[in-house]
């Protein structure tokens, strides 16, 4: 949907989020301050003077794409990690950066354990052999208990990581910019740099 008046303020989406484009534009309509939808379709390169306010994924925003809008105020990143903005380029002009730090934690940790089930005890060859019906070679896999995982990164998905991983009876290690207790309440224990981590760890699942 293009802007309905000239100079109305207008929040352009760099990616197609999977919304509703008329319900997202008859909410910004309804504002105290009406504000207008742009999409990644939009043809009318005149509104880009318009723009207060980018929403991306993992578009990257750089300093050429941030001179294209004058009156920009805002970056709002529609997900947890936040490098494809070029954060320096949005301080010297002033731009806000925000993100979802809370989105999917306990998603991405789940599928960080079943990925490792499935590696470990070999499910997906497994799988594949019992549709030919050949039994004669069944991968046997390994356990997860006993097994030391290295978590790099112990913010809140590194540590509901390692929370589930604590479950299958692990033992934690953690590197990380800055130390949690949360992670030494799980059982982690910290190492002094990633080479001893990588050293020791059976396992290791980066949340940076």
């Amino acid at each position: 949907m293009n802007r309905t008046e000239p100079g109305q303020p207008a929040i352009l989406f760099l990616q197609d989020l999977g919304v509703d484009r008329e319900l997202v534009a008859s909410h910004l309509a309804a504002w105290p301050s009406p504000m207008t939808a742009l999409w990644p379709d939009s043809t009318d390169e005149t509104a880009n003077e318009d723009v207060i306010a980018l929403v991306t994924v993992n578009t990257p925003v750089d300093e050429a794409l941030l001179a294209r809008y004058p009156r920009l105020r805002i970056v709002s990143v529609a997900f947890t990690g936040y490098d494809c903005v070029d954060l320096e380029a949005c301080r010297r002009r002033d731009i806000a950066v925000c993100n979802v730090p809370a989105y999917a934690t306990d998603a991405v940790a789940e599928l960080t354990l079943g990925l490792a089930v499935a590696l470990f005890r070999k499910i997906i060859p497994a799988n594949q052999l019992a549709r030919t019906g050949d039994w004669s070679a069944t991968p046997t896999g390994s356990e997860l208990a006993g097994k030391t995982v290295g978590i790099i990164g112990t913010g809140a998905i590194g540590c509901r990581t390692a929370a589930l991983f604590g479950t299958f009876k692990c033992h934690l290690l953690g590197w990380s910019r800055s130390r949690r207790d949360a992670f030494l309440k799980l059982g982690g224990e910290y190492v002094e740099s990633l080479t001893d981590l990588f050293a020791k760890a059976d396992i290791v699942s980066v949340h940076l």
